[in-house]
């Protein structure tokens, strides 16, 4: 008798960890980002099947910025690429201005704020895996991205007009206290002059005007859907692309005749990305000489 118990302890004790560790149904959720656990004044919560977190903590963990509008019950989590907010009780939230319709709302609990991790973590890019065993949340936060480095040409916003000057490598062509204009690239196949404007000394946007070499209008509309997919490829799609006609009387739906509408001074086009706080808006107006001017504009909305 003696030797099968002996047998049977020895067994338990080459169980996998797992099996003989398994947390019980009442005890807290914990949380991992990147292999480290992340600690909360008040414990996870499950709603509807999500996890619920306390906001500060879980932002700060993944490397973003946040704030609390009390007046607006309004949570704002931001970084270089990304920019959401979410109204306490509300089910939608809105990620670089686009309306995303979540499971469950965040909501206040003993004086904390708590929202949805799995949405949080997945719209900054990062995996997310529960064990329901363990009752552990597993979080690997998103790569590192570079898309709006590249667009800014490696500045940052509120940058100076002397340290621009200092790390920009292209020729200049022209200057004054507000603005600085480079030398033309090339940005997708088309000649683009990058220019750089200054409010108060710091850095609050940056213009690329290109120089498309048209022979018809067509060749304005084909300029337009190049830099469109450029910019989609490297920061998905526009929360907003509108083409505005100026009368009501020109109104067309004639994507042929789009760009003679642009050219005849009777329409403009904008397309407007949200990259957390940076706005890159594509645009096409008139030239008031019968062609197109054609920009791509980043602009400092914070």
């Amino acid at each position: 008798m003696k030797k099968w118990f002996a047998l049977i302890v020895m067994l338990t004790l080459l169980l996998p960890a797992s099996i003989a560790s398994a947390a019980a149904p009442t005890d807290p959720i914990k949380v991992f980002v990147d292999g480290k656990q992340v600690k909360f004044d008040v414990d996870p919560i499950m709603s509807n099947n999500n996890t619920l977190v306390q906001y500060t903590t879980v932002f700060k963990a993944l490397g973003m910025n946040y704030s609390w509008d009390q007046q607006e019950k309004m949570v704002t989590g931001y970084n270089d690429y990304i920019l959401m907010h979410l109204k306490i009780g509300e089910n939608v939230a809105y990620i670089n201005n686009k309306q995303v319709k979540m499971d469950t709302a965040a909501t206040v609990l003993k004086g904390r704020t708590l929202v949805p991790i799995r949405f949080i973590s997945e719209a900054t890019g990062a995996k997310v895996v529960w064990d329901g065993k363990q009752r552990t949340i597993n979080i690997t936060s998103a790569p590192e991205k570079n898309e709006l480095s590249v667009w800014l040409r490696d500045q940052q916003w509120n940058d100076s007009f002397a340290s621009v000057m200092e790390s920009e490598s292209l020729e200049l062509i022209d200057q004054d206290k507000a603005h600085i204009r480079y030398e033309a690239i090339d940005i997708a196949g088309f000649t683009a002059y990058p220019t750089y404007y200054f409010d108060g000394d710091k850095l609050f946007s940056l213009d690329y005007t290109f120089d498309v070499q048209a022979q018809s209008n067509m060749d304005y509309l084909l300029a337009i859907g190049t830099l469109y997919n450029e910019l989609e490829a490297h920061f998905g799609e526009p929360y907003r692309d509108e083409l505005y006609f100026y009368d009501e009387a020109d109104y067309h739906e004639d994507v042929e005749r789009f760009a003679d509408s642009i050219a005849a001074g009777e329409a403009e086009l904008t397309t407007t990305w949200q990259i957390g706080y940076t706005e890159i808006e594509l645009a096409a107006f008139s030239d008031e000489q019968g062609g197109i001017d054609l920009y791509i504009s980043l602009f400092n909305t914070k």
